[in-house]
Order: C-alpha cells, then structure tokens, then sequence
C-alpha cells in the first residue's frame, strides 16, 4: 500500500472514497467555507461523537462517488491517539467497501503537523492489517492499494515516510506472532534475523543447541531439551554510531510455543501461545526499523529461541539447573519458562556485551493481564530515569507503561530451599513482580528495565488500529524510546 502527502485540493480528487475527521463542534458547525463542507456537515446522522462514522454518495461538489465522515469527539479532548484511531476507522470503511484507492483530509485539529501525519499514517497501516495467509480469497476481493493525505510539507512528508516504516514493521512482528508454530520455529526465526540481518547491514551472530550447551546456557537448553527442534540464540548487532560507544540492548523472549510442559496449560490458555514469542519478534522488529531509520543509536538485539514443549524428555518439576551466570535454579512449575531463558540470555547480555543499559520485553505473567488487563504494559525497572523515559515513550505512542514495585521483600518468594533460586513463586500472589525479581538476579546490576506485554500482546477482537490476533504492541514504544 502507498501512502502520500499531496497539495490537490479535494474539490479535484478523484479516488474511490475521500475520508474526513471532525470533531463534534466541527460536524454541528452552521457556517462553512466551501459547498462541500456544507454538503458535509449537513449529514443528518452525524454528529462527530469518537468512533462514529457515515458514508455519504455523491456530494455534489466532489468528483470522489463516496465521502465518509469520522467523529473524533470534543474538540478540546481531541487527542493523537483519537485521530489514529479515526484513521483507523477510515480505512476500515475502506476495506469494506472495497475499494483500491482514497483520500484523507488532514484534520484541522490543533496538534503539531508531523504529528498528525504520524498518527495518520500509523492509522492506516495498523487499520488495515490482518492475517490472511490462512484463509481462501474471494476473487472478488480488492486490496487498498493507494492512500493520499491532503496536506504537504517537508516535515509532513518526512513524518509519513518515518511512521510507515515503523507500522511496516509492527505488521511483520504480527505476521511472525501470528504464524503456525511449526513455521515459526527457533531455527526459522533464527534464518529470518539473519536474512534480515543481511538486507539491512546489521551484524548478525547465531548460537546453535551445541554452542549454547558448550557455554553453560543450561536454562535454555533445559526448556528446550524435550523439543524436536533445537534452540537458537540470535545476536543482532545494529552500529547506527560507530564514534560513540554506548549501547543499549534489548532482550525478547522467543518461546514459539509454549504448552507449559509437564505442568500442562489448560484449554483456553493455550490456544495462542504460538504467540509467546512476541517479545522476540519484537526485538527483531525494533533491530529493523533502527537500521531503516538510520537511528543514531547502537542498538544490541538477543532474541533466545526454543519452544517449551512436553514429552518423555522435558524438563521437570523439582530439576535444578546450573544457570550460565553460575547461579542454580530450581523448577518449580514448567510453565514458568520464559524467565529462565531470559536469565541466560540477560545475563549473557550483560557480562559479555557490556551494555549501557538494557531492555527486556517478554509475554511473561497472566498476572499482568489481571493487573492491567490488554490496556497497559506492565514494567519494573531498577533504575528511576530510564523508567521515566519509557513512561515518557509510553505516553507519546499509546503503547502506555506503568510501574510496579520490586520490593526486597517480595525475594523470598524466589528463593528455593534446594538451590539458589527457584523459577517460581511461593506465594500465588504478585506474580508480574515476582517474574521481575527473578530476571533482576541476572542483570549484574546494569540499569534495566523489564517490560511485561503479556495483557497487551494478544486481541480478543478487532479494536480500531489492535487486531484480532497478535498486537504487535511494545515495538513502537521501543522505537520511541530509542530516538528519544
């Protein structure tokens, strides 16, 4: 799909559907300044209120056979994330009808214009995502191939090309989340980074299931030791300031299914957990999107890969393994497998790449999901600036954070009676903390910041610019992040 700023007035567009935001004030407005606004507005069943919309034909003042009207709510309350979902909305009722091109009129509200064109643009190319690949196509069926915004500028312009290239890659973390899991493999994913890796110019290292061994990566290869399919572990070096020497890592989970082992998920917790490599796909994504962008920013990628699966091999409860930091873990539950490859991979990250700083993102805890629901991304951090930052993040791009404690108390919930940790809680409580307070055993006291996107990661039901399916939510807010 192509999406462009253009100066052609509205009066002379000619594609299929021309889409107009308006606020509540702007919809009940009595005066106007062209025919077409008064043909507009004079619609009957629109009044402007968030989220509504209406189709009109054949507005006489404009050659497009269709205008569709989207409310954005009170003016004053007329936010970013409102207009992104009105594009969202827009191009929704595009692919409804069918149609191959239209126009979006730039709102007038009082926002900054490359962020209106951001909001815009990402409207559009999360809105009009799905995961199709599964399903037979009506021959009928039309893609949206064109999509112009009626406004122009250097910083338009730019800020549409940016935010694309973003969404661009969000919808490929939902394409890799989406996928079967016998296609998303560890090894797969491993030989999509490096493909990537090569396409882009970013440095690319790759553990097999015997390197890992030989290195003491005893907590991967524990999870991934009854799988049929060997473990990866994938180091994406991206060098985006080479006179500087800072650098930043990020870590992703890559469990690319998860069945909880012998402590079996039940049904109607297991149905999406191809998902529970979101984090990892994440990662890849945010790696990506660094190197299109040019972000002066020297951005490590870890993604640890392996499926925690049951069989006569599997992992067991009561097990203890050596971790590569040297610390020993107790299995307590075998559901609890993400923050055991994430140990080994964080600490990896951290004693050996030596980062400034370091991110984690993982689908980690159903007790994130209770907390926060699908709404906010759940984080616990060790150091109070970076946190700050990615609140800051958080807030600019709607993929919003909230911080938890990780009190000195909640430790003895992780420690085992056995060896020195145990992988699951001894209380049924705070179990998002309790997650955090395990993986920070492994960070040598690196500032960190771990993120939780188990709420966020996965849609019931299609929500404005949110799939069905994977959300692909945390990578823009890493993006973010990262240039900020």
């Amino acid at each position: 799909m192509k999406i462009q700023a253009t100066t052609q007035q509205i009066e002379k567009i000619k594609t299929d559907l021309v889409a107009v935001l308006l606020t509540k004030e702007e919809a009940d407005q009595k005066t106007t300044k062209t025919e077409w606004e008064k043909q507009v507005v004079q619609a009957k069943d629109f009044h402007g209120e968030s989220g509504s919309s209406s189709v009109l034909y054949n507005i006489g003042a404009l050659t497009s056979p269709r205008v569709v009207l989207v409310g954005l709510g009170d003016q004053k309350k007329c936010s970013l994330e409102e207009i992104r979902k009105g594009a969202a909305v827009a191009i929704q009722t595009a692919r409804a009808l069918n149609i191959e091109t239209m126009s979006i009129v730039f709102p007038h509200a009082l926002k900054s214009e490359a962020d209106v064109a951001r909001v815009l643009t990402e409207g559009v190319v999360l809105g009009n995502y799905s995961f199709s690949k599964y399903k037979t196509r009506d021959p009928k069926d039309k893609d949206l191939k064109e999509v112009s915004i009626l406004a122009d500028g250097t910083t338009i312009r730019a800020a549409i090309t940016n935010a694309q290239t973003v969404c661009a890659n969000v919808n490929m973390v939902r394409d890799l989340a989406n996928e079967n899991a016998d296609e998303a493999t560890a090894v797969n994913i491993a030989q999509t980074a490096a493909r990537i890796a090569k396409e882009t110019g970013i440095k690319c290292t790759i553990f097999d299931e015997k390197k890992l061994k030989s290195m003491g990566m005893n907590l991967i290869c524990a999870v991934n030791q009854g799988s049929a399919v060997p473990a990866r572990m994938v180091i994406l070096e991206y060098a985006g300031d080479p006179r500087s020497s800072r650098k930043v890592a990020l870590v992703g989970k890559g469990i690319t299914f998860d069945s909880g082992g012998l402590n079996l998920k039940p049904t109607g917790s297991i149905e999406n957990m191809k998902e529970d490599m979101s984090g990892a796909a994440i990662v890849l994504g945010t790696l990506k999107t660094c190197a299109e962008l040019h972000i002066r920013k020297n951005v490590i990628g870890i993604l640890p890969l392996t499926e925690n699966p049951i069989g006569s091999r599997a992992y067991k409860p009561g097990d203890i393994f050596k971790s590569y930091a040297g610390k020993t873990v107790e299995i307590a539950n075998t559901d609890a497998e993400g923050r055991l490859i994430l140990a080994d991979a964080l600490a990896y990250t951290t004693s050996v790449m030596k980062p400034d700083f370091v991110v984690d993102v993982a689908t980690l805890t159903g007790m994130a999901q209770y907390t926060f629901a699908d709404v906010v991304i759940a984080m616990m951090t060790n150091n109070s600036v970076l946190g700050q930052k990615m609140r800051n993040a958080g807030e600019k791009t709607f993929e919003r954070v909230w911080e938890l404690p990780i009190y000195e108390e909640y430790k003895e919930h992780v420690k085992s009676d056995f060896a020195d940790l145990r992988n699951s809680s001894k209380s049924k409580y705070a179990g998002t903390i309790t997650a955090a307070l395990f993986l920070q055993e492994f960070v040598n006291n690196v500032p960190w910041v771990h993120l939780d996107i188990a709420g966020v990661s996965w849609g019931e039901k299609n929500s404005k610019y949110l799939p069905m399916g994977a959300t692909g939510t945390g990578m823009r807010l890493l993006v973010e992040f990262l240039q900020s």
